[in-house]
């Protein structure tokens, strides 16, 4: 006789990405907690672009070893980091803040307002003069060229942009080596992100904790405690004495 299936609750599937046993939230290093605490600081409080939940949940990922799929989700976490800090360092003033779905509401209402003013006939717009709502239009369309020109960054730029934010001022030669490297750990996490391999090899999980290492790094340098950066000052000090 076979026996019959249990007749109670459905079993439930573990959400995609995540084992059926997942690993515990992980114990954050002294360092971890200070990028943490920064990125918590430095951007939204709250929505879908707050930094720090997206860090945590990157680090639950690399620490969920027994995760489907874990290093594709753990890369795409970084790639958000990435992505959603450099909105939040490029943000610009208030003013170029926004989307472009903003930009275009501005365009749709001052439109509304001159099709209105205006003879329903077109055939005696012609020749019309531009009164103040045909004005606001073009005053919408302008701000949103320029709007749009100014989010327009170069991937150099951006990178550029990003070892400024984080390291601070340094000499072109090192900046350069230091966007290079910025500029691989957006592509790194983008290919992983998408089932891709990476110079023919598929990415594991802990190659993708190697690679997000080298992100924290970056972080570390801007959010580091000054205790420990004073150290690094004098590290340095005293390397050039004993070089002399």
């Amino acid at each position: 006789m076979v026996a019959m299936a249990n007749q109670g609750e459905p079993e439930q599937s573990p959400p995609l990405g995540i084992s059926s046993s997942p690993s515990p939230p992980p114990t954050m290093s002294i360092r971890q907690r200070a990028v943490l605490e920064g990125l918590i600081n430095f951007g939204p409080k709250d929505g879908p672009q707050r930094l720090g939940a997206i860090y945590e949940g990157t680090l639950v990922r690399l620490a969920d070893t027994a995760a489907p799929d874990g290093a594709t989700y753990a890369a795409h976490g970084a790639r958000e980091l990435m992505e959603k800090l450099g909105w939040q360092v490029n943000d610009g003033t208030p003013e170029q803040r926004g989307s472009l779905g903003d930009r275009a509401s501005e365009i749709e209402d001052a439109y509304g307002v001159a099709v209105r003013a205006l003879s329903p006939e077109r055939a005696l717009w012609i020749g019309a003069e531009l009164g103040p709502e045909i004005l606001a239009v073009m005053d919408a369309i302008e701000h949103m060229i320029k709007w749009k020109q100014s989010h327009t960054v170069s991937r150099r730029n951006h990178a550029s942009l990003m070892v400024d934010f984080s390291i601070g001022r340094i000499p072109g030669h090192l900046q350069a080596d230091k966007r290079k490297q910025w500029m691989g750990l957006r592509d790194f996490f983008t290919n992983v992100a998408h089932h891709r391999m990476v110079d023919g090899t598929q990415q594991t999980l802990a190659d993708v904790a190697e690679r997000f290492s080298e992100l924290e790094d970056f972080l570390y340098a801007r959010w580091a405690p000054h205790t420990v950066r004073d150290f690094g000052e004098i590290d340095a000090l005293l390397a050039r004495r004993e070089g002399e």
